[in-house]
């Protein structure tokens, strides 16, 4: 007993369903029976690429599906592919991997497919497939704003690019737009500048911190503050020992 499928001389291992154990395992996955027509694509991928019946083609895979933007590339370029065009790595078909530079899986124009290196694509992959991170384009060129802020080319860091983005900026002028931190001018001081005052004793020029810490001065620039305020002259205020200050200090010396 054959196959019941028309076109199919295989002997019918699955008798109950009239079937070759190709077209039973077909049948189990509720895939069509019938094969599918040469040279017209149909989805073989939930992302949306697309593939053909040709079990002749060179890429062909075991079930004779080839996809059409390997295809398409192959008969483009004669079949041979010499290198990944972004890092230049010598290719086979191999290891090459036809990428869509739109992004598009649906559109396999030959303008649009270009040989990569495993190593690229993954890494072109990521930076637009990454859940949550934010993509900027220039030209070709997709990354994410942590992998544009390590390009040589970017002079700004990531919060930079970010308040940029936020501002309307396009992603150019936030990529490659002049720094304007400072720009030359310092900011205006919103208080006037008030320099640091020393105070002169025996020809020594010191503010109140450097005179708290010379040898036989035994109190703090805070206790020196507070006494000059009181009115009190530079020598007694650095000299005087602070249990001489308050009046309980006073009562117990007496």
């Amino acid at each position: 007993m054959k196959c019941k499928v028309d076109g199919c001389d295989r002997d019918a291992m699955y008798v109950g369903k009239g079937v070759c154990q190709k077209h039973y395992f077909r049948l189990r996955r509720g895939r069509p029976l019938e094969d599918r027509p040469r040279g017209v694509p149909f989805r073989v991928d939930p992302r949306g690429y697309l593939g053909v019946f040709d079990p002749s083609h060179p890429l062909a895979v075991g079930n004779g599906v080839v996809a059409v933007h390997r295809k398409t590339l192959f008969d483009a370029v004669g079949g041979v592919v010499s290198e990944c065009e972004l890092c230049k790595k010598p290719l086979t078909w191999a290891s090459c991997h036809v990428d869509h530079i739109d992004e598009n899986p649906g559109n396999n124009a030959i303008g649009n497919l270009r040989p990569l290196c495993m190593d690229c694509n993954v890494k072109r992959t990521r930076a637009i497939d990454r859940r949550g991170a934010t993509v900027l384009v220039f030209g070709d060129e997709r990354k994410t704003l942590a992998e544009w802020a390590r390009d040589s080319r970017v002079a700004v860091c990531v919060q930079t690019i970010i308040r940029r983005k936020k501002a309307g900026m396009s992603d150019t002028e936030a990529l490659f737009g002049k720094k304007r931190t400072h720009n030359g001018k310092r900011k205006e001081r919103s208080r006037p500048y008030r320099p640091i005052l020393k105070h002169e004793h025996a020809g020594l020029q010191l503010t109140l911190a450097e005179w708290s810490r010379r040898p036989g001065v035994a109190v703090s620039d805070a206790t020196l503050r507070n006494r000059l305020r009181k009115g009190w002259s530079l020598e007694d205020a650095l000299f005087t020992p602070a249990t001489d200050t308050g009046a309980k200090g006073r009562g117990r010396r007496v």
